[in-house]
């Protein structure tokens, strides 16, 4: 299958995928320049969350691969806001790394309970995915 089919295919999976999927490929997406398509799966998540539930941590992990350091710190406002359960692994996911030290990224951090885990070094020592 070609990447240009692949790329369309997991697009559009959108209507019947599972939305950290989506965010998945919408992050590799925005790292690897395809800004279209991961704005995109950042639009579909949108809708979704418009017609039923769908997570906020994907979206904010889209934004945070397109470089739109705002944004995706917004959306993880709203999963924190909305106490979303997959909040934790913006710790232990590397892509995060690059706004560890953002005040809004502290504070969210702080607010989760989870300050303590990333002063102990639990963050620092996990193995490396790059």
């Amino acid at each position: 299958m070609s990447a240009s089919r692949l790329s369309s295919r997991l697009v559009f999976a959108g209507e019947c995928g599972q939305p950290l999927n989506d965010g998945h490929f919408g992050y590799v997406a925005g790292l690897l320049g395809h800004a279209t398509e991961a704005r995109t799966v950042i639009e579909d998540l949108k809708g979704r969350r418009e017609r039923s539930y769908a997570p906020a941590v994907p979206i904010a992990g889209t934004y945070l691969a397109l470089g739109e350091i705002d944004a995706c710190l917004d959306w993880l406002e709203t999963a924190l806001s909305e106490r979303e359960p997959y909040l934790g692994s913006v710790l232990v996911f590397p892509g995060y790394d690059r706004i560890q030290g953002q005040p809004r990224f502290v504070e969210l951090v702080r607010q989760v309970g989870l300050a303590d885990s990333c002063r102990s070094g639990m963050v620092a020592s996990r193995p490396g995915f790059y």
